[in-house]
């Protein structure tokens, strides 16, 4: 029967992808995974209930900004997000209030090329038009008579940069480049325009390009934070970090309360520069500045984890809990902490804690304490406690009506209480909610095992290993379920797939022919049995197998070869002699064989079994005349080969009936 044992703690958590750090999906909050390596990686968390976005430290691709209303830095990665928006630090602009570095919407009363001559008036009376046509929403026209004013005007300022940012506005930032730089060239010392242009060059990827415009904006607008911010994430892209970090602390130095300037500054020195020191600098700094922000506690305890510092990161966290006691996310993260601290009933009074707290009937309430539930079920899980397990989980099921997870971990539980009928029903709810899960679907194809329900566990494997045609130990698991169903097709087809992911492993080989001989496949099977007899020569269990195949086949000179070659690698084991002179008859080569016989018992004179072996089928024949000129053979050719004198002498006597038995063999 397969060994289909419970899973260990660490199985448990990482099959449902859990560990004590879940999600809080009422409140958005996401908790940290921590990082088997040093230093552990600062990551910034997702926003918490009444906080905003903190950006992660990279991003790859922007987003041109609009026109009427400006939006703030935005990039389409959406790890990236705008700063916190603290007053001090500098708001990203609301929809409708355009940013200070941002030019103003085409303004269709704007200033106009003067019109001292001809050509002149004409631009103007061109300009008067795509106002116009701007005003009645026909932005495609408006570009296209301001195109005919740049014609003439080339250096009318306000014509380019209606160009740019309309252009911008119909999503084509590649010709609103073009404009831009005009407009830098007319007004180098702007910041706007400079700003503009790094924004444009961002939304067609020139992320390179865009640096000198961002170096010129916070020379020329050193107070305006969205500067310093998105040249610090470009920086970070073109791989600059320590100017990257430059920005970001500049930006945390001139305002305490800049969460995002914190939380990016400790992200780049820990995980680019490798500087765990200068990361916690700023993130108990950010602590200090910030006593209410759980943002802070979540990354300070992460990167202390990540050190080991257990103690400390519990600390951390309960300052966080104390000063913010209804941000949820700290706790399942102190719990994390303190059971790394070994310090498990105090883990379980923070998650028995945060419940206490959790607003009865508020909107996301039931969201919220069934995902508390299920983190303190899984506390209990790895604490050896399944019955405590079992009924947060089952009570999690409840609250989280349409997530699979409770019930996967609750059959877990009811594995370790030998409950195989009720684990089984929660799985199959399970894979009824997310019968995509391949987890979920491994999980209930062991517990079908364990319980001997073999024909749903074979179901579910055929499943599992269609969709993950690599995973080796399932692909054996479901072979074992599939003899145990003594289904020798399924069992071969099974180990088949196997064979080809590890086709060194002497022993799955034989199990495959076996499989297929069972199956009436002989031809198959006896080129498993010589791929496994290949691999592990010194078997002499695969070529006897091997050569019986051969000699029932009629292929008696296949037989003869096939223990040959077994006899060069085990000629100390007597029943291959034997087997061999009958392979030898059968293909009519009796001297052929008797010679090779003659030549292994001359090499090794001292092989009692061997030399038994040898007379035994002659005897057994009644052979006497053979078996004496093998015996004279020997001799002949070793001299030393006492044993073989001594059977040799035995026969030459008279009275002798049966030749001496030699020693047996090993």
């Amino acid at each position: 029967m397969l060994p289909f044992r419970g899973l260990s703690s660490g199985s448990r958590l990482a099959l449902m992808g859990g560990g004590l750090l879940a999600l809080v999906g009422a409140e958005g909050a996401l908790l940290f995974f921590l990082s088997s390596r040093s230093p552990a990686p600062v990551v910034a968390p997702t926003p918490l209930p009444g906080t905003t976005p903190v950006p992660a430290p990279t991003e790859q691709m922007y987003i041109a900004p609009g026109v009427a209303t400006p939006p703030p830095i935005v990039p389409s990665n959406p790890s990236i997000r705008p700063n916190p928006g603290n007053p001090a630090a500098g708001r990203p602009p609301a929809p409708g209030v355009p940013s200070s570095l941002l030019p103003p919407a085409p303004n269709p009363n704007g200033p106009k090329p003067s019109a001292p001559n001809p050509q002149m008036a004409r631009a103007a009376q061109l300009f008067d038009q795509a106002s116009a046509a701007l005003k009645s929403g026909d932005k495609k026209g408006a570009v296209a008579l301001w195109e005919e004013v740049v014609k003439i005007a080339p250096n009318d300022l306000s014509t380019r940069q209606n160009l740019a940012l309309v252009y911008s506005e119909l999503n084509r930032p590649k010709d609103a480049i073009p404009h831009a730089q005009a407009a830098v060239k007319i007004v180098p010392n702007d910041p706007k325009a400079q700003f503009q242009l790094a924004r444009l060059l961002l939304a067609t990827k020139q992320i390179k390009a865009a640096l000198d415009p961002l170096r010129a904006t916070v020379r020329l607008a050193p107070q305006e934070r969205e500067g310093h911010a998105l040249l610090a994430r470009v920086l970070a892209d073109t791989r600059q970090p320590k100017e990257a970090l430059a920005q970001w602390t500049f930006l945390a130095q001139r305002d305490g309360h800049d969460l995002e300037a914190h939380l990016m500054a400790a992200a780049v020195a820990n995980d680019v520069l490798r500087n765990p020191a200068e990361a916690k600098k700023w993130l108990r700094r950010a602590q200090s500045q910030n006593p209410t922000a759980p943002q802070v506690p979540l990354t300070l305890s992460q990167l202390l984890m990540g050190s080991r510092d257990f103690k400390g990161a519990a600390a951390v966290l309960q300052q966080g809990v104390k000063s913010t006691p209804d941000a949820f996310a700290l706790y399942p993260a102190l719990a994390e902490a303190l059971t790394a601290d070994k310090d498990r009933p105090g883990a379980i009074n923070a998650l028995q804690g945060a419940l206490a707290r959790v607003p009865k009937g508020a909107k996301g309430a039931s969201e919220l304490e069934g995902r508390l539930r299920l983190t303190l079920g899984k506390l209990y899980g790895d604490g050896k406690q399944p019955k405590e397990a079992r009924n947060q989980f089952t009570r999690a099921a409840q609250l989280l009506p349409s997530d699979p997870e409770p019930l996967a971990m609750a059959a877990l539980s009811e594995i370790d209480l030998k409950n195989f009928p009720n684990a089984t029903k929660l799985l199959g709810q399970a894979l009824a909610l997310a019968p995509k899960n391949l987890r979920i679907r491994l999980l209930a194809a062991q517990t079908f095992a364990q319980n001997k329900q073999w024909k749903e566990a074979d179901a579910q494997f055929e499943t599992y290993c269609a969709a993950q045609p690599r995973d080796k130990n399932a692909l054996f698991q479901w072979a074992r379920v599939a003899h145990e169903l003594k289904n020798p097709s399924r069992e071969a087809n099974a180990l088949g797939r196997l064979v080809a992911l590890v086709p060194r492993d002497p022993r799955l080989w034989m199990q495959l022919g076996a499989a297929q001989l069972a199956a009436g496949s002989k031809g198959e099977a006896l080129t498993s049995l010589q791929n496994a007899f290949a691999l592990e020569p010194r078997d002499v269990t695969i070529p006897l197998q091997i050569a019986g195949m051969q000699t029932d086949a009629g292929n008696a000179r296949g037989a003869m070869e096939t223990l040959q070659k077994a006899l060069n690698a085990r000629p100390d084991y007597a029943p291959l002699y034997l087997l061999f002179l009958q392979a030898g008859d059968a293909a009519n080569q009796k001297d052929e064989a008797r010679d090779y016989i003659v030549q292994k018992l001359a090499n090794q004179p001292q092989n009692g079994g061997a030399l038994s072996g040898a007379l035994k089928f002659y005897d057994d024949k009644k052979r006497r005349d053979d078996a004496r000129a093998m015996l004279n053979a020997v001799v002949a050719r070793n001299p030393n080969a006492t044993l073989a004198k001594k059977a040799l002498e035995a026969y030459d006597t008279p009275t002798a009936t049966t030749a001496p038995e030699p020693t047996k063999a090993p």
